[in-house]
């Protein structure tokens, strides 16, 4: 007899879907290729995130709860940090 299986606990850290590509700057007007990396440093994503890279596959699906982080012409990038647990 075997034993019953425990249900997987839920993924609680968010995946970010990082989708590079170019961009046309707001302040030189210059078009700027923002590759992987830079995707990771502009929006501050944590060292241990889940990170996937979208690489344009028409019909992709990605879940719900994930941050698209895309190349943004205004430079304007918002920082997405997960919930970090404090000692008080």
């Amino acid at each position: 007899m075997s034993e019953p299986k425990m249900p997987r606990p839920p993924m609680t850290d968010p995946l970010y879907v990082l989708h590079p590509g170019v961009v046309i700057s707001r302040t030189d007007g210059d078009r700027h290729y923002i590759g992987q990396s830079q995707l990771i440093s502009l929006y501050r994503v944590p060292p241990s995130a889940r990170v996937a890279v979208d690489n344009g596959r028409p019909g992709r699906r990605w879940p719900d709860d994930a941050i698209h982080c895309r190349p943004l012409y205004d430079g304007d990038y918002p920082v997405f940090r997960a919930l970090e647990a404090t000692d008080d």
